[in-house]
């Protein structure tokens, strides 16, 4: 079953004009949070970009302005160093290093 979603796996680029309420985001990103990273340290961040102008820069960043200003939410994922020293110190940790 699994493998079956994995296989069926397909990207949309054509996106309706409603944004994402609160909640909707909240599940997302938790359910991205599951997603497998080097000892689960998720050395991550998510911004959620609300701000049409923002969106509208990043989508001329990216050359990908269609994307950016349509979707109903636009998020950036960053890799975060601060995360991941911290989560080098938590005793509660096994220590991988």
């Amino acid at each position: 079953m699994v493998i079956e979603l994995m296989k069926s796996h397909a990207s949309v680029r054509d996106y309706k004009e409603k944004q994402l309420t609160r909640e909707e985001v909240s599940e997302l990103i938790q359910a991205a949070q599951h997603a497998a990273t080097s000892h689960f340290v998720q050395a991550y961040s998510v911004v959620w970009v609300t701000d049409p102008e923002k969106r509208k820069k990043l989508g001329e960043l990216s050359r990908n302005s269609k994307q950016m200003e349509g979707a109903g939410a636009v998020f950036l994922m960053c890799a975060d160093y601060n995360r991941l020293k911290h989560a080098g110190r938590n005793p509660r940790r096994e220590n991988y290093f």
